[in-house]
């Protein structure tokens, strides 16, 4: 039953005696596995082939000595198919909401087992509850999946059913981005990371109860990588939050980082469009490297010099970059003021007269938005 064929598991049914066959499908072993809990965990394939076999509502409900029923191990094992768990719940519906000795539902198993997508999503399509209950250990289904380092689209399909589940800590304090954070950063971190900060932009900040926020949790060898992951994240236009959290213990290591161009955290920043340009991110950069405006890469270019493209584009709102930082100097960001500071006008400093120019246009902005703008433009004027 592990993992023969179907012809030899047909084979062995066929010359069971008539009226035994429910009593061998019965039957267990020392880890009280009966045949189907076998199939479920080992060998799923032969299920769906062989369904006279397996299908009885007494095995159905048949636990192990953990306490799982043929669902739970269905579910754990990646080969399984959406196919198979959908006629398993049709059999036995209530297995949906039946926990194993450690309080996991069916949807903790996948996720702890890596399932499928098609088959995480059908759980929660037929239980949307369970992306809301905890096991015994206080874990959410979206932390079973954060600790096994699950695909990122499992974390978008766990989170999309339950956003507030980014919100919530296990037993030992830690929100699932605590968990995400043990492992070893990839591409594919970077996706999850930003999902989960999205839904709890915060959580940065938090500690578990061993007092370690969840940058705490990056492996300390790290350091060069994970400051080349913020760059990719600067690069495609991620949340400020997420190149925060890569940077937040290796500051001091950034601060030297160099590509092979010569180009710093900062050029990268401002090496975009107008429409791509990040004000939060600028801000941000400018904050931790204050001295990074006067950084010259292989080509001779500050990131100032990379800006002057962008300075005059003007967004869909008809707001140039200037009047873009301007807000972010007059209303907190988030979640803490990140400060515009005298860099930031240095930075910007060019294309002054269109600046004034399109003042006029600003009518409409709130006093005090306006009375920011009209001063940093006045600081325009004092020398570098």
């Amino acid at each position: 039953m592990y993992y023969a064929p179907v012809r030899v598991i047909n084979f062995m049914v066929s010359n069971i005696r008539p009226g035994r066959h429910r009593n061998h499908m019965l039957t267990t072993n020392q880890s009280w596995w009966t045949p189907l809990h076998i199939a479920c965990y080992c060998n799923p394939g032969v299920i769906l082939l062989t369904p006279q076999v397996f299908f009885c509502r007494d095995i159905l409900e048949k636990r192990d000595n953990n306490g799982n029923l043929p669902l739970h191990l269905a579910c754990f094992n990646r080969n399984a198919t959406s196919d198979l768990i959908n006629e398993l719940i049709m059999l036995y519906p209530l297995a949906l909401q039946k926990t194993n000795d450690e309080g996991n539902l069916p949807l903790h198993m996948a996720c702890a087992g890596k399932a499928k997508e098609e088959v995480i999503r059908k759980l929660l399509e037929e239980n949307s509850n369970a992306a809301s209950q905890k096991n015994l250990a206080g874990e959410l289904p979206l932390h079973v999946a954060c600790k096994n380092n699950v695909p990122p689209h499992i974390i978008l399909c766990l989170l999309s059913f339950f956003p507030d589940a980014a919100k919530e800590k296990d037993d030992g304090g830690n929100l699932p981005i605590h968990l995400e954070c043990q492992h070893h950063i990839d591409l594919l971190s970077l996706e999850k990371l930003e999902a989960l900060l999205k839904e709890h932009p915060i959580s940065l900040y938090l500690h578990n109860n061993d007092g370690k926020v969840p940058s705490c949790l990056f492996q300390r060898d790290l350091g060069d990588e994970l400051i080349s992951y913020a760059m990719m994240a600067i690069r495609e236009g991620l949340s400020v939050h997420l190149i925060m959290l890569l940077l937040a213990d290796f500051q001091f290591e950034a601060l030297f980082w160099r590509d092979e161009n010569g180009n710093c955290l900062l050029h990268h920043a401002c090496n975009k469009c107008g429409a791509e340009i990040s004000c939060q991110t600028i801000a941000l950069l400018l904050n931790l490297f204050p001295e990074s405006p006067k950084i010259v890469n292989n080509n001779g270019q500050t990131p100032k010099d990379l800006l002057q493209e962008a300075a005059t584009y003007k967004d869909s709102a008809g707001r140039l970059l200037l009047h873009r930082f301007a807000k972010l100097k007059a209303s907190y960001y988030a979640f803490c003021e990140l400060n515009v500071t005298a860099d930031v006008i240095n930075l910007l400093q060019m294309h002054i007269l269109t600046a004034f120019q399109y003042q006029t246009t600003m009518a409409c902005y709130h006093y005090t938005m306006l009375a920011s703008i009209i001063g940093i433009v006045k600081m325009f004027c004092l020398p570098c």
